[in-house]
């Protein structure tokens, strides 16, 4: 479990996802500012409904820069809001999806689960909601000691 809050968990475990799968500063760093953008958009993800949503995003409504952070909430089966699958949904926004699960469970506020309980939830997930690649490099993350809070 962590002291942090959320949004700060949030940055910690995508960064952290991202060293795994070996990304770089740049995503890093480009990971922080969606995870800010996520935060400011949050309420226009959930509040959307499906054929809304689905409009909004064929329809290139989303600006460029939010188009990851909104994308957050689509499954990596495709039965997300905007029907959008597997590698359809932008890297980032697969990263960010298990970080903010992540993060909902074990920072702050949350029911403060263990990592490794965290973890365990985030694999009943995987390959529905969640991309199997992103969930595998957050269990890598735990292993390598890749998160500092």
């Amino acid at each position: 479990m962590s002291d942090l809050p959320a949004q700060a968990a949030i940055v910690l475990y995508a960064c952290a996802i991202s060293r795994a799968l070996g990304g770089d500063r740049k995503e890093r760093r480009e990971l922080k500012h969606q995870a800010e953008l996520c935060a400011r958009y949050g309420s226009e993800r959930e509040d959307a409904d499906d054929s809304e949503w689905a409009g909004y995003l064929k329809a290139s409504g989303v600006p460029q820069e939010a188009r990851v952070a909104l994308m957050v909430s689509e499954w990596f089966d495709g039965s997300g809001p905007g029907r959008v699958a597997a590698e359809g949904i932008p890297r980032q926004a697969r990263i960010l999806s298990v970080a903010e699960h992540w993060a909902a469970l074990t920072a702050r506020g949350g029911p403060r689960l263990s990592q490794r309980e965290a973890l365990g939830d985030l694999d009943g997930c995987a390959g529905t909601r969640y991309d199997p690649r992103m969930v595998a490099a957050a269990h890598v993350a735990v292993e390598r000691n890749l998160i500092r809070a």
